[in-house]
């Protein structure tokens, strides 16, 4: 019998890939932080209203603006939506095979 093995799988999107009701609640940003992609693997490709933020994680991105992942995740979209709209996201998802 084979063991479980963790795999990391990369992916690129745009942030509010994670939201496929278009709904940007807190709730729905915990759970997509939470179940599906973490702030710590969530790294920042492009990003038209503050560039200095490319290569950084969300993780890293709250860590700078001093406040929680959720809120900062929600923040990035709107400054996005509200800028030129570029943006985009490398992200990881851990999943475990047999």
């Amino acid at each position: 019998m084979s063991q479980p093995t963790s795999i990391l799988e990369f992916w690129q999107s745009t942030m509010t890939v994670l939201f496929p009701g278009r709904e940007f609640t807190r709730e729905a940003a915990t759970f997509a932080l939470e179940e599906l992609a973490p702030p710590e693997g969530m790294f920042i490709a492009a990003f038209g209203a503050d560039p200095s933020y490319v290569g950084m994680s969300l993780a890293e991105i709250a860590e700078v603006r001093g406040k929680d992942a959720v809120t900062v995740y929600l923040e990035l979209i709107a400054e996005a939506e509200a800028s030129d709209g570029r943006e985009s996201i490398i992200a990881r998802s851990m999943t475990e095979t047999e």
